[in-house]
């Protein structure tokens, strides 16, 4: 899709860049606190890198950049659903935070891994590596040696992906920090 970036001249000037989006995928935010959803999009700026650029789709936000490679021409963006989670979140005037569910996880494509497991070759998911004492996993009883299939009814590959209905594969990252919130039940097998 293509997507419109506004800047303002110095004088206040409105200037506005067409780009279209590259990709959609999670990756870690400069803070280094999570993996998120990040739009990169493929932009010719004509007044240079200009900051924290809105980009709108169709008039309403897709986007604020946080970086240009001016190189590569690729704007990354906060994608408007990762605001828009912020937003949601601090409506009832407290903020609670982007969710965590306290495990780290690694992925079952080593058919001895796999195999040690007891996962059948076409059987897809990922092995929990360790579980935060009194996190949200912890609470749910999920377990170091336990292999996750599926959360809230997607399935998880053997890539620690999920058939995102909006963005299409994606990690479980934006599964479990975006597409919900902190406090709500998240079915899991």
């Amino acid at each position: 899709d293509k997507l419109t970036a506004c800047q303002f001249e110095k004088n206040g000037t409105e200037y506005l860049s067409e780009g279209r989006i590259k990709n959609i995928e999670t990756a870690v935010y400069p803070t280094g606190i999570g993996e998120f959803l990040v739009g990169r999009v493929s932009v010719d700026f004509a007044l240079g890198n200009t900051g924290n650029v809105p980009f709108f789709h169709k008039s309403r936000l897709a986007g604020i950049m946080t970086a240009y490679n001016a190189a590569n021409r690729t704007a990354s963006l906060i994608p408007g659903a990762v605001i828009q989670h912020f937003l949601t979140d601090l409506e009832d005037g407290t903020y609670e935070g982007f969710p965590r569910a306290g495990f780290a996880f690694g992925t079952i494509k080593d058919p001895q891994l796999r195999n040690y497991v007891g996962l059948a070759e076409h059987e897809q998911g990922i092995y929990i590596t360790s579980v935060q004492p009194g996190g949200p996993a912890d609470k749910a009883g999920i377990a170091v040696d336990d292999v996750l299939l599926a959360i809230n009814g997607f399935n998880i590959d053997k890539h620690a992906e999920y058939p995102d209905p909006d963005y299409g594969a994606l990690r479980i990252s934006h599964l479990l920090a975006t597409r919900s919130f902190a406090g709500d039940i998240v079915e899991v097998t």
